[in-house]
């Protein structure tokens, strides 16, 4: 951006500021960059209400990624007893608009970020990307074939274990776009379908058996 100057604004909305250090730390050293003495405070008896501000406007000549605009936001979309799945939505736009829509899944208790190599058994991960091409296969864009019903969809090669993965009631989503601006699609394998591709510690924090 030519710019040089930019404010950004940055509003975080706790239901209880110190009813979880390790999701405090997490939210806020993952999203928000604040450091050990802050996260201190605001875990601290002390804090009781919590007002962020940052202005970046006096140096964004020297930021590689400045932009004209730059829109972020976190909503909850799944809580259990030991996950927690939250949207990361974002838009920036500088000479064009770039848009994209995460999904992640923590454990409640220690903050871990859910993914497919801590979720399913490290010699299954193939079998169940596999078993997941083959459910959709319908729906996904084959090689070679033109339709206008899913001539945006990803391909079932773009499902790897690599992709967005995030945990909701009943199962596991897997998520991917086939470029910056199409449609995502989330495909969805139930705990019943992959039960047996799942690694022990995972099934005991969801109580499975």
């Amino acid at each position: 951006s030519y710019f040089s100057a930019q404010t950004k604004y940055i509003s975080i909305i706790y239901p209880s500021i110190s009813s979880s250090p390790k999701l405090n730390a997490f939210f806020l050293t993952e999203n928000y960059l604040v450091d050990n003495n802050m996260l201190e405070f605001i875990n601290s008896t002390q804090s009781k209400y919590l007002l962020i501000e940052q202005n970046f406007g006096e140096n964004t000549f020297e930021i590689e990624d400045c932009c004209w605009s730059d829109n972020r936001s976190n909503e909850l979309v799944y809580i259990s007893d030991s996950i927690l799945t939250y949207c990361n939505d974002a838009s920036a736009y500088g000479h064009n608009m770039q848009y994209y829509t995460d999904f992640i899944s923590i454990n409640v208790t220690n903050g871990m970020i859910y993914t497919a190599n801590n979720i399913f058994k490290e010699d299954m991960i193939d079998t169940v990307l596999a078993l997941l091409r083959n459910k959709y296969k319908n729906v996904l864009r084959q090689e070679g074939i033109n339709s206008n019903n899913n001539d945006e969809a990803p391909l079932p090669s773009d499902y790897t274990e690599e992709s967005n993965i995030y945990l909701s009631k009943g199962g596991v989503y897997f998520r991917e776009r086939s470029y910056k601006l199409a449609n995502y699609y989330d495909l969805f394998l139930s705990f019943d379908e992959i039960n047996n591709y799942l690694n022990t510690s995972f099934k005991i924090t969801i109580g499975l058996r």
